[in-house]
């Protein structure tokens, strides 16, 4: 049975075109199709074959079927002066495949924050990316996340502070970082601004944990006595051997953290060279049956192949073209480091708020692109990247 809340009256009068409005659709779109008609069969195969997801998987495809139809709901609008009364369908608020609700979302995010979070300063876009063995053990632990998220943050911080108090009305007598947290900071206010959105997927829609980190290019710093005026000391210039230092000094913090919270921990001694070996630490207990099909799911994502049916752990087709594309240069302030890659070339003036706006957009978009996915004559689904892979791949083939 549908619902429906109460009617909103209003008393104001708007010279709104009343076509200007239109319900959008999603069971027309091969995204929806695809799960309306294939996710039965996927439940009725797992239960067939004795596995189980976790509930929240359920929950959000079922949440996306049920988005934007009136059947499942809707808010009835109506005004009192002209007459005009519309039926608006309830969504399903979901951050997971729903392109339309991501789609709201990123838009009103990407709104405020250029409105009220980011100052009218210069902001750096920070790209880190990690080794592959801790994709999985990433996506799966959030509270290592977390932990490289916040270590992350205090390392552009620290970087910051090196560039740009030399320059501040009170200089400090040492960067050692203990000095700077403990002594000088309470002393001298400092910080940078900065948010953060974790994407976990690839063009491919493969699984790939990485942080997009928008930054203020500089530092905040008091400049009297009372706390009263704050000035911003912006980085004069940025350099390929600063993003060296600062990966190299943040996978090495990055380590002592991960081994000081139990997430690396020692497996092996090699007495002859003198080193410690570690691996990462998944627990003392078994996963229960539902963590195990979706570290499987993780696992297939991760390598591009099929996790359930007969064509289990076979990898996906892709569309790879006759010829390659033509070798690309390293663009400039991009390192890599031992697994680790940073990007950092990416800079919005203060006065190109517009840009700032498109930049915080880009960073929270939808998963899927919907244009860019279509039904084919054979029942497959074909999924385009937005750019041709190095090997000349183009899209990636999927079944319903």
């Amino acid at each position: 049975m549908s619902s429906c809340r109460k009617t909103i009256n209003s008393n104001q009068h708007h010279n709104y075109p009343h076509n200007n409005y239109q319900r959008r659709q999603p069971e027309l779109t091969p995204l929806y199709q695809a799960i309306h008609q294939h996710l039965p069969h996927l439940s009725q195969r797992l239960i067939h074959e004795g596995k189980t997801l976790p509930r929240f998987v359920h929950r959000t495809f079922n949440s996306y079927l049920n988005c934007g139809q009136l059947k499942h709901g809707f808010a009835r609008l109506y005004c009192k002066n002209c007459g005009h009364n519309r039926l608006v369908a309830f969504s399903c608020k979901k951050r997971g495949i729903c392109p339309s609700c991501a789609a709201r979302m990123m838009t009103q995010r990407a709104q405020r924050q250029r409105e009220e979070v980011l100052p009218a300063v210069p902001i750096r876009q920070w790209v880190l990316t990690f080794p592959t063995p801790l994709h999985i053990y990433l996506a799966y632990f959030p509270q290592a996340l977390t932990e490289a998220l916040e270590l992350f943050i205090e390392t552009l911080r620290y970087y910051y502070q090196r560039q740009c108090l030399p320059h501040s009305p009170h200089p400090p007598q040492s960067y050692d970082v203990d000095f700077l947290h403990a002594h000088y900071r309470p002393t001298h206010p400092h910080d940078i601004g900065a948010i953060t959105s974790i994407q976990r997927h690839t063009d491919a829609l493969g699984l790939y944990p990485h942080f997009h980190v928008l930054c203020t290019d500089g530092l905040f710093v008091n400049t009297d006595s009372k706390f009263s005026e704050i000035a911003f000391i912006e980085n004069q210039s940025i350099k390929q051997v600063d993003l060296y230092d600062i990966l190299i000094l943040y996978k090495q913090r990055l380590t002592k953290r991960f081994i000081r919270r139990g997430y690396l921990r020692p497996v092996l001694q090699d007495h002859e060279l003198g080193h410690q070996q570690f691996a990462l630490y998944w627990g003392n207990d078994a996963p229960s049956a539902e963590e195990q099909q979706l570290l499987k799911c993780y696992a297939a994502s991760k390598t591009l192949r099929h996790a359930f049916g007969p064509r289990s752990g076979e990898p996906l087709n892709l569309d790879v073209g006759d010829d390659s594309t033509s070798p690309q240069h390293s663009p400039n302030l991009c390192i890599s480091y031992e697994g680790f890659n940073l990007h950092a070339n990416t800079v919005v003036h203060a006065e190109d708020r517009a840009r700032l706006e498109q930049l915080c957009r880009y960073i929270q978009r939808p998963v899927i692109a919907q244009d860019r996915l279509q039904e084919l004559s054979d029942g497959r689904y074909y999924y385009g990247f937005k750019r041709t892979w190095k090997n000349g791949t183009k899209g990636i083939y999927f079944d319903g």
